[in-house]
């Protein structure tokens, strides 16, 4: 604020406010202590002077002084942006405290600004309770629009610059403007399904979308200067898809940890209980077939209780999914608020997107494969056995190959798991939205899936394994 003070025109200016701020201390002082030397009008404003640059060196003072009387004639706001950006609830509460108290000392007009979650979350704590305060709701932007826009200035930075970089097979390459980059890489994100995958996966969350977006540039294409040689000559590329699926799943990790991951495992409940592992999966299954009902908007807590305590499991692990689930973004309260029996829950975007997309995607169970826990003794070795395959074998065609089978294994093994929830379900009697197999309905749908990649590999590659139309 300080610094603000010290470089706006108004604010800094003597003659225009300054003077005004401190106008009853200095007409105190000459009337006191300064009367004695009225007959030297140059020693009072010297002495004037000192006393402002002592509360000017010790700033707070002067602060107050200068805010306060331009507060009393004008509408002055003090905004703290991106409070939730801190984890710490403590952290949280000590911005709160500390904004209030500046902006009731001077007079300014206060706006925080923060997630609905937080708003919800803290409304009621007494920092926020004794002060009356309007909500205002903002929507979040579109995250293809916020994308286009960064591209935008980038392409502007990069404008006329040339750069050097050495493509995938150590061949120099030379870009006169590298501005071309960013051309190349708004046709592949803006355009395409890559777009639409970030959208979704952040749930509206523009932080989160921006670090997917560096995630997968960074880290996700391994074929660089053949992208930009084809650009050059063509005007027309777009990055594989699937390429920058893994590149957001896996961010700088290796293999996919969902403790890294902007995309947590559906598959794994991590509550150390084999019986209890898909439990995620079909709560979820549950919640967003009984809300694609047009009758159904939510599914209150109360409901998922009773349905997995009739099937045996306890309030605890139940309460445990839900926080797991919301702390994924797979679904929300109706409110905002921290997950309980008393709220009532709607799934996301993003669960909807998991359930009826993602767990029949090939790059996505090849990765949370890595992460998932398999409790089967011969589940495990055959996968285990399959992998040791695909890291000794050289050749692309029969590399996938192996790749293929790794991945059909891990359905087989997670359609297995998954029938005993469905029969229990059914032996139960619950209603029939806790009684749908989503594996079995997605099994045509992986199968798929699984041959456009079989037809992508003939297509970039021969029988032999070399990459066709590269000559010999």
């Amino acid at each position: 604020m300080f610094a603000h003070l010290t470089n706006d025109e108004f604010l800094s200016s003597y003659e225009r406010c300054v003077k005004f701020a401190y106008k009853k201390e200095i007409e105190a002082m000459q009337r006191g202590p300064l009367s004695l030397l009225a007959f030297d009008e140059n020693e009072q404003k010297r002495q004037i002077a000192e006393f402002l640059t002592k509360d000017y060196e010790a700033k707070k003072p002067y602060l107050e002084r200068v805010f306060t009387y331009a507060a009393k004639n004008s509408a002055v706001f003090l905004v703290i942006d991106n409070v939730d950006q801190f984890d710490d609830p403590k952290r949280q509460e000590i911005i709160f405290g500390d904004a209030i108290a500046v902006a009731q000392r001077l007079g300014l007009c206060l706006v925080l600004a923060m997630r609905d979650a937080t708003y919800v979350e803290n409304r009621a704590k007494p920092i926020f309770d004794a002060f009356d305060f309007d909500p205002v709701q903002v929507e979040a932007p579109d995250v293809k629009a916020v994308l286009a826009r960064r591209f935008a200035v980038a392409k502007e930075l990069l404008k006329d610059k040339p750069s050097d970089f050495t493509a995938e097979n150590g061949a120099k390459m030379h870009l006169d403007d590298t501005s071309m980059l960013i051309d190349l890489i708004s046709s592949s994100v803006l355009d395409s399904t890559v777009g639409s995958a970030i959208s979704v996966l952040s749930t509206g969350d523009i932080r989160l979308c921006l670090r997917m977006t560096r995630e997968f540039l960074r880290n996700g294409y391994t074929a660089t200067g053949k992208a930009v040689d084809i650009f050059q000559r063509t005007g027309r590329y777009r990055l594989p898809a699937h390429e920058a699926m893994r590149a957001i799943m896996l961010g700088s990790q290796p293999v996919y940890s969902e403790e890294f991951s902007p995309v947590a495992n559906p598959f794994d409940a991590k509550l150390d209980l084999s019986k209890a592992q898909l439990l995620r999966l079909f709560v979820l299954s549950a919640i967003v077939r009984k809300c694609s009902s047009r009758k159904v908007s939510s599914i209150s807590g109360e409901e998922i209780r009773s349905a997995l305590l009739e099937m045996g499991y306890s309030p605890d692990i139940t309460l445990k999914i839900l926080q797991g689930m919301c702390a994924a973004r797979y679904i929300f309260t109706t409110a905002h608020s921290k997950p309980t029996f008393e709220a009532s829950f709607l799934p996301s975007r993003l669960g909807g997107h998991v359930l009826r997309v993602l767990m029949t995607e090939f790059v996505f169970l090849e990765n949370v494969v890595m992460d998932t826990f398999i409790d089967d003794d011969d589940t495990w070795f055959d996968l285990q056995g399959i992998t040791s395959e695909i890291y000794s074998e050289r050749a692309p065609t029969k590399r996938i190959i192996k790749r293929i089978e790794r991945v059909e294994r891990f359905y087989e093994y997670l359609t297995q798991l998954y029938s005993g929830l469905r029969e229990e379900a059914s032996r139960r009697g619950l209603s029939a939205e806790w009684q749908a197999d989503p594996f079995k309905e997605g099994k045509s749908v992986l199968a798929s899936n699984i041959e456009k990649v079989r037809r992508s590999v003939s297509r970039n590659y021969d029988s032999t394994g070399k990459p066709r139309g590269i000559r010999k």
